[in-house]
């Protein structure tokens, strides 16, 4: 009796251990959910570049020059740290090549 062995208990190092898996997964899904969020903004700020071309183009007869044109005077409004717009004009009365990148 005097010399019997103590079981020795892991349930604090399972539970610490389970609760480390799920704080990783969590963390990874917050990562990914920035991610899809950020792509879905370039994509809705593409749309909207295009759209004020178009509205520029119905009003005036030809495509702006830049989107500086558009945020001058179709009121254009984006968050210029978080992304860069590449505008290139092809013509006077072709749809400019539009695409929305991150400023990183």
């Amino acid at each position: 009796m005097i010399f019997q062995k103590q079981k020795k208990s892991y349930g604090l190092f399972w539970y610490i251990g389970f609760l480390a898996v799920i704080i990783g997964f969590f963390m990874l899904s917050l990562e990914r959910l920035e991610v899809v969020n950020f792509e879905k903004s370039c994509l809705i700020l593409t749309e909207s570049v295009r759209k004020s071309a178009v509205h520029c183009y119905a009003i005036e007869g030809q495509y702006p020059e830049s989107v500086e044109y558009l945020e001058k005077y179709y009121g254009l409004n984006y968050n210029e740290k978080r992304f860069k717009v590449h505008y290139e004009l092809i013509g006077a009365n072709l749809m400019p090549d539009i695409f929305v990148t991150g400023s990183e």
